[in-house]
């Protein structure tokens, strides 16, 4: 669940959390971690500062967000054309 200010997922991977991470950050997020199985997380973020949350992944949960370059597929969906 993402509520203003805070994420609270239980039972979720990694992969997941990455998601959410994506419309914390407004930025895209992937598991790298190949950590297998289904967590528990409860973090507090602010829009206007990052690091919030950043620090709170690292502290809590030893998990680290690089800035990495990395070639993704992405599905551009654009409105039909009338004919």
């Amino acid at each position: 669940m993402i509520l203003k200010g805070k994420i609270t997922m239980q039972h979720q991977s990694i992969a997941k959390l990455a998601d959410s991470l994506s419309n914390s950050l407004l930025k895209i997020v992937m598991d790298e971690t190949n950590l297998p199985g289904f967590y528990d997380f409860d973090l507090q973020y602010r829009s206007d500062n990052p690091a919030i949350l950043l620090d709170e992944l690292k502290a809590r949960y030893g998990l680290t967000v690089e800035s990495v370059q990395r070639t993704i597929k992405i599905l551009q969906v654009h409105p039909s054309q009338s004919l």
